[in-house]
């Protein structure tokens, strides 16, 4: 089962859905005493590609996951990360609190870093909402972007989170030629995005808008 200054980009985004089964012990509750999920995570994944990209950072400024499940709280992360695909530990955004039910679309806002929040030595400019680094015909390249990005991916069949289990939603960024001299057109990179929900190619859809 499975918004952009670019100097360079262009890229799909899948989403691919992992359901962990639970390792059993004591079944988490609702204040109410009803269960809920063990855990929903966002994971942020770089596809294997043939392209040169040796790091990339995304400036994710809210998660929101919906599904049958709608205006729940629990479900969206409005804190500031700073993602990194290429690490075990900041490639993700987790959202231990989440109801059971059917998830079908995640909306990812990138926005500049928040006052008093920076992107490491060499990331630049400051504002930028992603950026990535790599080498472009042997020579050391970087691409960013510095407009709001919402990444909205969505699928007809959701997948189930149920009662005391784990999920994962992973967001797959393929980086194709995002670091080629000639960059694609905005439009090309905001409409590239597809979410795919199933290892049978269910229809998928996804869009990507310039501000949120």
């Amino acid at each position: 089962m499975r918004v952009v200054t670019v100097v360079t980009v262009r890229g799909r985004l899948l989403l691919a859905a992992l359901v962990l089964p639970s390792c059993g012990g004591v079944a988490h509750t609702t204040p109410d005493g009803g269960a809920i999920g063990a855990g929903l995570t966002v994971v942020f994944r770089l596809e294997d590609s043939d392209s040169d990209v040796e790091s990339l950072l995304l400036s994710v400024a809210q998660v929101e996951v919906q599904g049958d499940v709608g205006g729940d709280e629990r479900l969206r992360d409005d804190t500031w990360h700073l993602v990194d695909p290429f690490s075990a530990d900041e490639d993700r955004i987790a959202l231990p609190s989440a109801p059971p039910g059917t998830f079908s679309r995640v909306r990812v806002l990138l926005e500049s870093p928040p006052d008093g929040s920076a992107l490491p030595d060499g990331y630049e400019p400051p504002e930028a909402t992603w950026v990535l680094r790599g080498t472009r015909d042997g020579s050391p390249a970087i691409g960013a972007w510095t407009s709001d990005v919402v990444w909205d991916l969505r699928c007809d069949e959701g997948v189930k989170l149920a009662p005391g289990s784990d999920l994962e939603l992973v967001v797959q960024i393929d980086s194709g030629d995002w670091l080629d001299e000639e960059p694609p057109g905005e439009e090309d990179v905001l409409s590239a995005a597809r979410l795919e929900c199933d290892s049978d190619e269910s229809e998928s859809k996804g869009s990507g808008d310039g501000e949120a």
